[in-house]
């Protein structure tokens, strides 16, 4: 179901209109987890597709262009996901296997890519383990490790990183000082 503010296509109804009812999103298959961006938004399906739409213009749907979509769009070049999340304009995706995807918005390190470069299209995190979880913040990144340790990357002006310091992350950093977040 969708409802609310659509100037950029992100109830994904096929329109710009904006919406004081509820309606249905007849374009997606039966979905397991959703997500919302600023302006963009994502759905897992039970088969593991991402599919994603709305605001594009940093290109966080990922689909290798800049266009709004106003109807969900399939990322047909990820592997099956078990997790999603989405930021203010970036998006990340974790996969069956524990591999973490990334794009959109980098403005201020926020994909880990090392630059500050917009992603359009799905790029692949190296990580020295698998990832068993991710959350996307509006401008920042963190990664659970298989081993309880915590990754993160992207804005810091208040501290969001944990990093003890404020300067922002444009490569991944791993947070030291949390003990083992597994809870073991």
């Amino acid at each position: 179901m969708a409802i609310g503010d659509n100037r950029a296509g992100q109830l994904g109804l096929g329109n710009n209109a904006v919406s004081n009812f509820p309606f249905e999103i007849t374009t997606l298959p039966n979905a397991q987890k959703v997500a919302a961006g600023f302006n963009h938004s994502l759905a897992l399906s039970n088969s593991g597709q991402l599919y994603t739409w709305g605001e594009n213009t940093q290109g966080q749907l990922g689909i290798g262009n800049t266009q709004n979509q106003n109807t969900p769009q399939i990322i047909s070049s990820l592997p099956l996901l078990q997790d999603m999340s989405a930021g203010e304009s970036h998006t990340l995706a974790l996969t069956q296997s524990g591999d973490v995807y990334v794009w959109g918005s980098n403005a201020r390190g926020q994909l880990g890519l090392g630059n500050v470069t917009f992603a359009l299209t799905p790029q692949q995190l190296d990580f020295p383990e698998l990832i068993q979880a991710i959350s996307a913040g509006a401008v920042h990144s963190i990664f659970l490790g298989e081993s309880g340790t915590v990754y993160v990357t992207g804005g810091n002006d208040q501290g969001q990183l944990g990093l003890g310091n404020l300067e922002d992350q444009f490569e991944i950093v791993e947070v030291d000082t949390l003990p083992d977040a597994t809870g073991k």
